[in-house]
């Protein structure tokens, strides 16, 4: 089999590799050890969904594939640019709720259901990407706190509320989904700004 990683056809590997993913997990974990993550898969022209990698490398002999092909990029960077990303997106977090707090709770309610599906889309891209940031930093969502709790129990109450507001949505309670907004989830939303810094701060402690 061809391996290329990064353009490298030299790249070490695992000898001891008994299928493919067990391949691309001993290629990965060589590249986390040089400060890199893998960002792209390609098995002979098929380039692997992130989500289907597992699904479509495991236990798929080495002999069923002639050619594979690895990207990946610095881990540092990838951190760095999340969480600019999110940066640009956390100030529109508490405004919106507030915003939409007001919409449900006038005369004029409905315009407020699809601002509200995006506002939720916006939070779960973000809470995502906090996890992936806090992954790459090897720093367990456990062990930063936000306003007494941890980050992992800030996000599981805030899923709970999130789901509530959903619940409310699907049932057009305009009252409960204003009331949801401004008292629960727009102090959540404020919150979010602490949680970023302190995963930035670990970023920078760990680029020195």
């Amino acid at each position: 089999m061809e391996i290329i990683v990064d353009g490298n056809p030299q790249f070490p590997t695992d000898e001891g590799a008994d299928n493919i993913f067990d391949l691309v997990v001993a290629i990965g974990q060589k590249l986390h050890d040089q400060g890199r993550s893998i960002m792209s898969v390609q098995l002979d022209d098929e380039a692997v969904n992130a989500e289907a990698l597992v699904e479509t490398m495991k236990d798929r002999p080495l002999d069923t594939v002639q050619r594979l092909v690895i990207t990946s990029e610095s881990t540092q960077d990838l951190v760095n640019e999340s969480l600019s990303e999110i940066e640009q997106s956390l100030p529109e977090l508490p405004l919106a709720c507030h915003e939409l707090a007001r919409l449900f709770q006038s005369e004029t309610p409905d315009a407020g259901y699809e601002p509200f599906e995006r506002l939720a889309t916006i939070w779960g891209v973000i809470k995502e990407r906090e996890l992936m940031i806090a992954n790459a930093l090897e720093m367990p969502l456990e062990d930063l706190t936000v306003a007494d709790q941890s980050v992992k129990e800030f996000h599981d109450d805030l899923n709970g509320y999130l789901l509530e507001a959903t619940q409310a949505l699907k049932s057009r309670d305009s009252v409960l989904l204003g009331d949801l907004l401004e008292y629960e989830l727009a102090p959540r939303a404020d919150k979010e700004s602490i949680i970023v810094d302190l995963l930035k701060k670990e970023a920078e402690r760990q680029a020195e």
